[in-house]
C-alpha cells in the first residue's frame, strides 16, 4: 500500500478531503433524485456511508465498499465487490454508484451495471455521478485526477453507453465543481 493509499484511506481523512474537493456542492444537483429514493437502498463503494445524510429517514440504508476501514464509520456496512451483490434479483429499491466508475475500467464498469440491474427491483433507480474525462480539463481537475488513486476516468459517453445498455435514463446532468462531473438517474427495465 502506497503512502497515499494509506493517509487518504484513513476515514476521517478521506472525508475531510471529500470536504474540501467540494463533497456539498457536486450532491446538490442530484439531491432532487437522492429525494425521491425509497425502501431499500444500497451504497455501491459507499466508503463511509455519509450520502445517508442526503437521504430521506425512512430509506433502509446499506453501505457497500470492499474497504473495512471505511465501513467501519458507516451504518448499515456490507463488505462486499460491486460485481458479486449480496443481494437476490430484483430485492433493492434504489441504488447510488458515486464516484466509484473512474477506480474501474471498462469491463468491470459493464459487470457492476449488469450487478445492479439484476438486484434493482422493476422500476427500481440508480443513481450514478462521477468526474469524468475531458478532452480539455483545467488544471485544478488535471492536479486532482493526478492525485486520485482511481486510475480509469471514462468519459460521459461511455459512461452512458454502459448504463443505457440494462438502464432507461430518465435525467442527467453535467456540471463542473472543479472537476468536471456527469450524473445520471436510471430506471430498471421491467
Amino acid at each position: 500500500m502506497s503512502f497515499v493509499d494509506t493517509i487518504v484511506g484513513h476515514p476521517r481523512i478521506y472525508n475531510l478531503l471529500m470536504d474540501v474537493a467540494g463533497r456539498h456542492a457536486v450532491l446538490r444537483p442530484i439531491q432532487p433524485w437522492l429525494d425521491q429514493l425509497t425502501g431499500r437502498v444500497i451504497d455501491v463503494g459507499g466508503g463511509t456511508g455519509r450520502i445517508r445524510e442526503k437521504l430521506r429517514t425512512d430509506v433502509r440504508f446499506s453501505c457497500l465498499d470492499v474497504d473495512l476501514r471505511k465501513l467501519r464509520y458507516s451504518t448499515g456496512a456490507v463488505a462486499a465487490d460491486a460485481t458479486a451483490l449480496p443481494f437476490a434479483d430484483r430485492s433493492i429499491d434504489g441504488a447510488l454508484l458515486i464516484g466509484v466508475t473512474h477506480h474501474l475500467n471498462e469491463a468491470v464498469v459493464h459487470g457492476v451495471v449488469a450487478e445492479l440491474a439484476r438486484v434493482l427491483g422493476s422500476r427500481g433507480q440508480l443513481i450514478v455521478l462521477d468526474a469524468v474525462s475531458v478532452a480539455a480539463p483545467n488544471l485544478t481537475s488535471r492536479a486532482l485526477w493526478w492525485m486520485d488513486r482511481g486510475h480509469h476516468p471514462h468519459t460521459t459517453h461511455d459512461l452512458e453507453t454502459a448504463l443505457r445498455q440494462r438502464f432507461d435514463i430518465q435525467d442527467t446532468s453535467t456540471y463542473t465543481v472543479l472537476h468536471h462531473y456527469a450524473a445520471w438517474r436510471c430506471i430498471g427495465r421491467s
